[in-house]
């Protein structure tokens, strides 16, 4: 009997401990996480828990799935008050439909259990989705990619914490975005200009029915800077083409401009950029459902673009190939 109270007691202990320790590591992961994260890529492992023992000395292991359709081009903010920005948008899909509704880019977050939990990430529910961490250092986030069923592997997920230095070495006070897709159920393609004059000028084709012809908003230079910032995120100068150009993917072209003279433009699909640049990217084409534009007819719009900047907006896909558009 004196033995099973000491069980008990030893027990109570265990898990008194096992809580403090728990709670102290959340506060820790709390603490950490707070700051600017970019996706540098992700691993296939093999997930040795989910093997039996006899199974760990088979060779070779079981062959890894194939990868995923798509990479995760992923960047985060987390604040203190349990808030994160999800650079690229949080999306409703609508199954069996060829669209994808924009939601909002902030939402709640929490860390529970060694879990990091993401309201409304999956675009199919509104609900928590979750991520184990495997590590979290000052400079280094490792996440469990739990919502996919993978057999015997996982996918990791890697993230590197922004130090927050711009880059300079281009100069720069227009950005265009040039983006085609020819395959599918329907091509479409989008293109959009921002200028430090003031103003974000837009037009898509079939992609987005609310949002088909020409579109025009004023900014403020304190939000041009905002948003030109996180394209320094980035070392521009280093940036080449990726990929052939191919009807069948989405591609696009991305220049940078200053005083109407092309400075800088790389010509790229969706893998094999830094995350950063998709994140800037999505930010700025996101702002069309966060700010209020205008419908303008095709003579207003040619009065915001020189002789080059039109062949951006003259033409729907394929992109033509123009000699100005080689990569700088």
């Amino acid at each position: 009997m004196k033995i099973k109270f000491l069980v008990a007691i030893l027990m109570f202990v265990v898990g008194v401990l096992f809580s403090f320790c728990q709670e102290n590591k959340t506060a820790e992961y709390k603490q950490k996480i707070v700051g600017e994260w970019f996706s540098v890529g992700e691993e296939c492992i093999l997930d040795t828990t989910l093997l039996k023992n006899a199974d760990l000395n088979l060779l070779p292991p079981p062959p890894p799935p194939p990868p995923p359709p798509y990479s995760f081009k992923a960047g985060y903010t987390f604040y203190t008050n349990d808030t994160v920005d999800v650079k690229c948008g949080i999306y409703k899909h609508f199954s069996g439909e060829y669209r994808n509704k924009f939601l909002r880019n902030k939402t709640p977050y929490e860390i529970e259990a060694g879990f990091l939990k993401i309201y409304g990430l999956n675009m199919l529910d509104s609900s928590w989705n979750y991520k184990k961490i495997i590590k979290l250092t000052d400079d280094s986030l490792f996440l469990k990619r739990d919502f996919e069923n993978y057999g015997q592997y996982f996918y990791l997920e890697k993230y590197a914490k922004f130090k927050g230095n711009l880059d300079t070495t281009i100069d720069f006070d227009e950005i265009l975005i040039n983006g085609s897709y020819s395959g599918g159920p329907k091509g479409w393609s989008l293109v959009y200009k921002l200028s430090k004059r003031g103003y974000i000028l837009f037009n898509t084709h079939q992609m987005d029915t609310s949002h088909l012809g020409f579109f025009k908003t004023k900014i403020s230079n304190e939000k041009f800077i905002e948003i030109a910032n996180n394209f320094r995120k980035i070392d521009l100068q280093s940036l080449h083409n990726v990929n052939d150009f191919d009807e069948d993917v989405y591609n696009e072209r991305m220049s940078f401009w200053k005083d109407g003279k092309l400075v800088k433009s790389i010509e790229y699909q969706k893998e094999g950029v830094p995350s950063e640049l998709i994140c800037a990217k999505n930010q700025l084409m996101n702002l069309r459902h966060l700010l209020s534009f205008s419908k303008i007819d095709s003579s207003q719009v040619e009065q915001l673009l020189n002789t080059e900047q039109k062949y951006f907006f003259g033409y729907s896909m394929p992109m033509p190939q123009h000699p100005h558009y080689k990569a700088q």
